[in-house]
């Protein structure tokens, strides 16, 4: 792509961060940086994306409601995770990782059991508060 064909859509995807550099040639051949400020296509497939993370989540939150569930297993969604990530980021085996998704597992985990997943989901308060995600819930 050369740098004036570097798409600059209204929908203006990058526009907080004053546009995203991309790479593209130049009139003599050579790459150069060249400054996005939006491109539809992008715009839509992120969207879709996030549509996907955000019914994972309401699923995920629907199971816990049922008792089927553990709230780490919304944690696991949100954050786009997966078992392995998640014992490779504590350092749990995964076989427990997976128990701690089953709620009679979880419900047996003490305080400082449930520390390694906090500091791994970077959660400023207990691994049981799902009220943080509330607000995809309302989308």
């Amino acid at each position: 792509m050369k740098v004036h064909e570097v798409p600059q859509d209204a929908e203006n995807y990058y526009e907080d961060w004053g546009g995203r550099k991309v790479y593209a040639l130049d009139n003599q051949g050579h790459m150069t940086g060249a400054i996005q400020n939006g491109w539809a296509v992008e715009t839509f497939c992120m969207g879709l994306a996030w549509k996907e993370v955000k019914r994972k989540v309401d699923l995920a939150l629907e199971l816990v409601g049922q008792g089927s569930l553990s709230p780490l297993g919304v944690h696991i969604e949100a954050r786009m995770t997966n078992v392995a990530l998640t014992a490779a980021q504590t350092g749990i085996p995964r076989w427990k990782v997976r128990g701690h998704l089953k709620p009679r597992n979880y419900a047996k985990l003490t305080i400082d059991q449930k520390k390694p997943y906090e500091k791994a989901f970077r959660l400023a308060g207990s691994l049981d508060d799902l009220s943080i995600y509330e607000h995809w819930i309302e989308e």
